[in-house]
């Protein structure tokens, strides 16, 4: 299990994006999802910078999951990922970006 950084929603009226995040190990984050609840939203974690200043691709958490996806997968065609994240939430009422 790997420490992330969700964002927390004080009320079921409240919205993301007001920046108050919580730490938690990303399995009480999915049993929390799995739980029915809405009140947390997981975004872009920070990325760790080489000795140089430059910054890593992923953050710790993604890194973990890399052997999971493809790290340039076909629909990017030539293009080569600068910053690779994950948003994940839960909805009652149902979400979309309408990617």
């Amino acid at each position: 299990d790997v420490e992330i950084s969700a964002e927390k929603r004080i009320d079921a009226k409240a919205k993301f994006g007001r920046g108050n995040e919580v730490k938690l190990q990303f399995g009480r984050f999915l049993d929390l999802l799995d739980g029915g609840s809405d009140a947390y939203y997981l975004t872009t974690q920070d990325v760790l910078t080489t000795a140089d200043g430059r910054p890593h691709v992923m953050s710790p958490f993604m890194e973990k999951l890399a052997d999971d996806f493809p790290l340039r997968p076909k629909l990017i065609g030539n293009l080569i990922p600068q910053n690779i994240n994950v948003w994940m939430g839960r909805s009652k009422g149902g979400s979309s970006s309408g990617l």
